[in-house]
């Protein structure tokens, strides 16, 4: 049990570091627009999938540029299902190549989401025909 809290605390220390702000922006803004570029990796963004999910209010976030790869868009298809006002995402330049199927997945079943941003991710072929097929069984 000490080790667990270490680890998260560290990860929370870590965290703060990135993105110059308190865990608790996470849970009360409605704009996550900061965390654009603050190389978060896949922990971190479990880490921030956690912290939002009590934040019922966020209609934008923007995590583009971080490169955190296919490991950490299962933390952000989990964000997306838990923010029901979430309007618009930015995923830019985060390496997800076919992961990137799965936010789209996530987005299109979405109640709210208006925008979602993909660009520079290196999505294949087979991963945007199933971004197609996400999009077009949600239209």
């Amino acid at each position: 049990r000490r080790g667990r809290r270490f680890c998260s605390t560290a990860a929370t220390s870590r965290l703060v570091s990135k993105i110059g702000r308190p865990t608790s922006a996470l849970s009360t803004e409605r704009s996550l627009d900061f965390l654009r570029a603050k190389g978060l990796d896949a922990e971190d963004l479990l880490l921030v999938s956690t912290l939002v999910k009590t934040n019922a209010g966020v209609e934008s976030i923007d995590v583009s540029g971080n490169g955190f790869g296919a490991g950490g868009a299962e933390s952000l298809v989990a964000i997306v299902r838990s923010l029901p006002q979430l309007s618009k995402l930015d995923a830019s330049q985060n390496n997800l190549r076919a992961s990137a199927a799965l936010l789209a997945e996530a987005a299109a079943s979405h109640g709210s989401l208006r925008s979602l941003a993909m660009s520079a991710n290196a999505i294949g072929a087979s991963a945007c025909t199933a971004i197609g097929e996400a999009l077009a069984a949600a239209a």
